[in-house]
């Protein structure tokens, strides 16, 4: 039987949903659509329907956002992510180290110059998937510039170099086969690419950067949501990774231990997922507290509220996303 997270089971509670303006996701998903455009683009109507799908997604993750650019550049991030990721999983482990270091080295000049166009980079990598993801990159790096200031836009493309890195070493293990479930959620907790969307956030609601310094418990729950939006990734698409033979997946590779099977491996993984979602909540109330005596700002309360909230929102994403199904 494979695993299911309740309802009920699901910390904190569902958060209140803004009702989306369809007329105004649709004026967002034609900005966004370019993100799309590559020479194998062959249908205008398919490609907004996927925009439309992307922006959707963003409003229903972070309901609280303020501006409309914001959510463009969360799509973008979103896109680069999903479409890089679905990529690499098909490369060896060689070709998508090439692959991802085309696209570290685009992103990378990319913050030495902003003038310089993107499009004059080319690199080593000849495969045909490496093509792809140099367009994606191409498409980020010129939608993401034209969205936030260059502050935000260096930190956002910092984090997703780090993503890059992550995503080399988790091709690694997928092709040496390790069931080693501790290395596995530490580069797991880095290739679902919260960081970039966290930076955003913060941007967003305009964020002092020394209050969050200061407060280690944000960074806290920040971690607790982390990994528990990690765990909802396994645990909602195992059915898929079993039917693909993907073995990078905790609850598999949990199962294939010794005294360990495909039930108590499930049970295990919902049961560390629940948990880091109760330390979560736990930690997003202590802040409440900080914010009644005047220790933490308004703002920092706002963006602690909706990182915990995104176990709830990003929970109710990832039951619908055919990627997951």
């Amino acid at each position: 039987m494979l695993p299911h997270i309740e309802q009920h089971l699901l910390l904190p509670a569902a958060p209140r949903t803004r009702r989306m303006d369809e007329d105004k996701i649709r004026a967002m998903a034609e900005f966004h659509a370019a993100m799309y455009i590559n020479k194998e683009t062959k249908s205008t109507v398919l490609l907004l329907q996927k925009a439309e799908r992307d922006v959707a997604a963003i409003w229903l993750a972070f309901p609280d956002l303020q501006n409309e650019s914001t959510v463009l550049a969360m799509a973008a991030w979103l896109a680069l992510l999903c479409n890089v990721d679905d990529e690499i999983e098909r490369l060896d482990a060689n070709t998508a180290q090439l692959a991802l270091s085309d696209s570290a080295a685009i992103l990378a000049s990319s913050m030495r110059n902003n003038e310089r166009s993107p499009q004059r980079y080319s690199g080593a990598c000849l495969n045909p998937a490496c093509d792809s993801i140099r367009a994606w990159t191409k498409n980020f790096v010129r939608q993401l510039r034209g969205l936030v200031p260059q502050a935000v836009y260096i930190n956002v493309v910092n984090n997703v170099l780090d993503v890059w890195e992550a995503l080399q070493d988790e091709a690694y293990l997928r092709e040496d086969a390790v069931s080693d479930v501790g290395s596995y959620l530490e580069i797991r907790t880095r290739t679902v690419g919260l960081r970039p969307f966290f930076d955003l956030l913060q941007a967003d609601l305009q964020l002092d950067d020394d209050e969050l310094a200061r407060e280690p418990v944000i960074w806290q729950l920040e971690q607790n949501v982390t990994l528990a939006v990690a765990l909802q990734n396994d645990i909602v698409g195992l059915k898929r990774d079993l039917a693909d033979a993907e073995p990078l997946n905790i609850i598999s590779m949990a199962a294939g231990m010794p005294d360990s099977d495909l039930r108590s491996a499930s049970d295990s993984a919902v049961d560390m997922h629940n948990q880091a979602a109760s330390a979560a909540c736990a930690l997003a109330s202590s802040l409440s507290d900080l914010t009644r005596t005047s220790e933490l700002g308004a703002a920092s309360q706002r963006y602690a509220n909706s990182v915990c909230a995104l176990i709830a929102t990003h929970f109710a994403w990832v039951s619908s996303a055919k990627r997951y199904a």
